[in-house]
């Protein structure tokens, strides 16, 4: 390829493959060339590589857009969920707590809407101003996080489904379509080939149901890589092969808030059929 690619991650399988080997045998006392089909192990390696910041920003507006759309079809944010506890639970909290929750929550709103208005603004295209207030806004964000995060793990289960999980899922799938390489005879190409988002989902769904059991250890393991990469707990390939051993690849479970779930995929498919974002 002409530029390099910068790898985050790197595995070796192998792949099966059919091919004809030549034999001579002795019949009637002639030399005879006999082809055979025999079974080579053909190494292939995973890859999985760090993004660059075009990769980056464009998951960022990704996210944004894919925000704003379940919103607008009404699924709740975490902190519109909140609120609506709060207003019907009637007593899961004190009313002290109850009074501190709200304001937090109306100062959460506003971050909201200013954050998600300068993500969808190209980082190039940000004043001084901007920047700075970005970076205000996200220390203000983590620490609304750790104020709201008991009241999130009392009601869990709810949570799961808020907008901001089921748009994350959704830029997880983005980024394992757009992350995932492999290296096979020499040439190291994209796992799911297409220009456009639409066409990606169509490689993806091609090698999921050729019932390859490669492609599906590939998809697997791609996908445990690029979720633990999300969560910041692995960014290099000691620590990947590390949590991998201990998650015990490919069987395991990921956490479901983070997990890149078939349905999300289904789901931001068959809803959206969205072009990928230009920057």
């Amino acid at each position: 390829m002409a530029t390099k690619l910068k790898e985050l991650y790197r595995s070796k399988f192998e792949r099966t493959v059919q091919v004809d080997e030549p034999k001579t045998e002795q019949r009637d006392g002639k030399d005879v060339t006999v082809i055979s089909k025999v079974d080579k192990k053909n190494p292939v390696n995973l890859i999985i590589i760090n993004p660059s910041r075009k990769q980056r920003e464009d998951a960022e507006l990704y996210y944004a857009v894919e925000l704003s759309n379940l919103i607008s079809k009404g699924v709740l944010t975490r902190y519109m969920l909140r609120k609506k506890i709060l207003d019907l639970s009637g007593g899961f909290l004190s009313n002290d707590e109850a009074k501190t929750m709200n304001s937090v929550l109306t100062r959460a709103q506003t971050i909201e809407i200013d954050y998600q208005r300068l993500l969808l603004i190209k980082d190039i295209d940000r004043t001084e101003d901007e920047k700075k207030n970005l970076e205000v806004l996200q220390t203000e964000w983590a620490e609304i996080q750790n104020q709201l995060q008991q009241l999130e793990q009392t009601q869990q289960s709810l949570f799961n489904q808020t907008a901001e999980v089921l748009a994350n899922n959704k830029t997880l799938i983005w980024q394992l379509l757009h992350m995932t390489y492999i290296e096979e005879n020499g040439k190291t190409t994209p796992l799911f080939f297409g220009n456009t988002l639409d066409e990606k989902f169509e490689a993806y769904d091609s090698l999921a149901e050729e019932n390859n059991s490669l492609n599906i250890e590939l998809i697997t393991r791609a996908t445990i890589i690029v979720t633990l990469w999300k969560q910041g707990l692995a960014s290099d390939q000691g620590t990947f092969d590390t949590m991998i051993e201990k998650l015990n690849a490919p069987e395991v479970k990921l956490d479901s808030k983070t997990e890149a779930k078939t349905e999300a995929k289904t789901e931001a498919k068959a809803e959206d059929k969205k072009k990928e974002p230009k920057v």
